[in-house]
């Protein structure tokens, strides 16, 4: 279940659009709001895998209602190579429109320092070299067994 998915589904409207017109105080209530939707709802899909935006753990509040969801796991990358996934996806990000190669790798630099303390709160870090195709779903399961 991706959370940008689900909320452009519930809200009619891209996460750019609603960051345009409402504004990321929006959106991030709306993450919010999903993360309750979640918890209320885990008895019934007590299996399903969520991928939640940057910004979801970045909040105590959300921090424990996913904790309360589930294993929280941080797919953990270096900086450069998040630019440099974003460079080939322009649009995406409402944060990012119009920024120049430069200046998008220091904002993702910048903005990774800032959250990487949230993410690092995750009840699994998993290294690039843990990512691996047919090896992320057996390190998961060691680390929960």
């Amino acid at each position: 279940l991706d959370t940008d998915k689900v909320i452009e589904q519930q809200q009619k409207m891209s996460v750019q659009q609603i960051c345009r017109t409402q504004g990321e105080t929006a959106f991030r209530n709306f993450e919010h709001a999903l993360l309750l939707e979640l918890l209320n709802s885990r008895s019934t899909s007590p299996d399903r895998i969520v991928a939640t935006g940057g910004g979801m753990p970045c909040s105590s509040e959300n921090t424990a209602l996913m904790r309360n969801c589930g294993t929280i796991i941080y797919l953990q990358h270096p900086a450069g190579q998040l630019a440099s996934r974003l460079l080939q996806r322009p649009g995406k990000r409402p944060l990012l429109e119009g920024m120049e190669e430069d200046e998008l790798r220091s904002f993702v630099s910048e903005r990774l320092a800032v959250r990487e303390p949230f993410y690092l709160q995750a009840d699994l870090v998993v290294s690039p070299e843990e990512q691996q195709p047919g090896t992320l779903e057996e390190f998961i399961r060691r680390k929960n067994s």
